[in-house]
């Protein structure tokens, strides 16, 4: 898919960069080294957090009392650790139907309509949609950028 004419405003150029500016260089590398020092703490500390997450539970769904609402609390000199009971619910609909059909209701459906995204893509490779038609059927969300850090023939994408 060809991308449409950008001005300048939206994709600036690097006219204006000093290949000879060593301390920005310097600077770069400099606040790269401690982003990356600072990224692997970052996932050390979040490892150790889940390790004693799951092992605060598992004390907890020991020693703890359930609540009327399943949560099971613990309290401790310092502390009341609840372990908050989450249930993820689903609609069952073969369930429903079953259930429906067997005391002889009908069973409510709806039909919702969606565009055939492939079948666009077909219209434009025939030629029929242009791409900037076809760029225009698209919400754009504010442009972002990941960092990219190269080191010792490793990519690392950090967000």
């Amino acid at each position: 898919m060809k991308v449409a004419n950008r001005t300048k405003a939206q994709n600036p150029r690097r006219e204006n960069v000093d290949p000879t500016d060593v301390q920005a260089f310097e600077q770069i590398n400099r606040n790269v080294a401690v982003y990356e020092d600072t990224r692997d703490q970052i996932s050390n500390l979040n490892l150790n957090k889940g390790e004693l997450r799951e092992t605060i539970l598992a004390d907890t769904r020991k020693i703890g009392n359930r609540d009327h609402k399943g949560n099971i609390v613990a309290h401790t000199a310092d502390f009341e650790v609840t372990a908050q009971r989450r249930q993820k619910v689903t609609f069952d609909d073969e369930a429903a139907r079953q259930c429906l059909t067997a005391k002889g209701i009908a069973v409510p459906e709806k039909t919702i309509v969606v565009i055939d995204q492939e079948a666009i893509l077909l219209l434009v490779e025939q030629g029929k949609i242009s791409t900037l038609e076809l760029e225009a059927m698209y919400d754009k969300g504010d442009e972002t950028y990941a960092l990219i850090v190269k080191a010792s023939g490793e990519e690392k994408t950090s967000q």
